[in-house]
């Protein structure tokens, strides 16, 4: 049995997008007799890690799950590039970069991207990115299009507007605030808080410690607090009970990009806020859909929604994009795992 690590384990947002391409990476590798001897979390700094560092000369291959961290020089994506160049150069071993978005990242941090045997990113704008940088990529889209999902009801009867939460705590209680002059049902795609039972490292305390000090700062001085505890109200127990409240809406309001794959898996029409790169409108293009369905956040909040009717045109357009995420995600996974058992 060959053996992995991964960088950028996600889970740890509170997120269920991110739990479902956790979910779906970890399923297709295990599936391909991969074991996984860490996943290190999201915003942890490998170079403190001892149990990571520890581990990296047992592993045959590394992979660094993007997502959507990897854009304008953020230090949590230097320091994934970094991992690269230093597993490579160090274990002389395979490291594939997969699930990527690559936005703007400065020349002297884009030479790391020779360090990785492939890359695949989530999107044709971060691929031409890559490409423009002087590497190689291809485009395999967000992986919680990974797997096909089965709805409970087929044929839903559609009623009502939702709106998500975003990134940004300012506009997420401006949207909280504006679903609730309209009367729309806030959907926000956080979790409540778990701790997970594996990687319990002083490095991984040592985030949960910071965040923890962060929300305490934010009750203590009244920050965001009304609009933090009213959140809390909105958050789903599980994926399922999201998915079945997203599928039941004639539209949603996306300000979180994973809320959008979440509407494409339901075939839910929706309207996407511009977010901190260009996610949304790369996803938008990719499908073939109109950048109409786009807006600033200064537009939408000025008045209420009509929603857009999704014809048949649109749903084929989605359906053919997830049909190809899947056969290009199995394709990916196949080949990462061939490559290294072939060295």
């Amino acid at each position: 049995m060959i053996k992995a690590i991964i960088l950028n384990d996600t889970r740890t947002e509170q997120h269920y997008g991110c739990d479902l391409v956790m979910k779906n990476l970890i399923l297709a590798l295990k599936q391909r007799g991969v074991d996984l001897l860490y996943l290190s979390p999201v915003g942890n700094d490998w170079r403190k890690d001892e149990v990571l560092l520890k581990l990296c000369p047992q592993a045959d291959f590394a992979i660094i799950n993007g997502e959507g961290t990897i854009h304008h020089d953020q230090p949590s994506a230097i320091r994934l590039l970094e991992f690269a160049t230093f597993f490579k150069s160090k274990y002389k071993k395979k490291v594939f970069l997969i699930n990527a978005l690559y936005q703007e990242m400065s020349k002297q941090h884009e030479i790391h991207l020779s360090s990785f045997d492939k890359i695949w990113c989530r999107d044709n704008s971060s691929k031409d990115s890559v490409i423009r940088s002087g590497y190689k990529a291809e485009m395999v889209p967000d992986l919680t299009l990974a797997r096909q999902w089965e709805p409970p009801n087929k044929h839903p009867r559609r009623n009502g507007i939702g709106v998500s939460d975003s990134v940004f705590m300012k506009l997420s209680e401006k949207l909280f605030l504006y679903s609730k002059k309209f009367h729309y049902d806030f959907l926000p795609i956080l979790r409540h808080f778990k701790i997970l039972n594996f990687n319990v490292t002083r490095s991984y305390l040592s985030l949960i410690k910071s965040r923890l000090i962060l929300a305490l700062t934010y009750f203590l001085i009244g920050k965001n607090v009304g609009y933090v505890r009213k959140r809390r109200l909105s958050y789903k127990r599980t994926l399922e009970s999201l998915f079945n409240s997203i599928q039941s809406k004639e539209l949603v309001v996306c300000a979180r990009f994973h809320t959008l794959c979440l509407c494409l898996l339901t075939e839910t029409p929706f309207l996407a806020i511009t977010s901190n790169s260009h996610k949304m409108e790369a996803i938008i293009s990719d499908i073939g859909l109109s950048q109409d369905l786009i807006l600033t956040e200064e537009v939408l909040l000025k008045q209420p929604i009509t929603p857009p009717l999704f014809n048949d045109q649109h749903i084929e357009l989605i359906r053919c994009y997830k049909q190809s995420a899947q056969a290009k995600a199995h394709k990916m996974f196949d080949e990462i795992v061939e490559n290294v058992r072939l060295t």
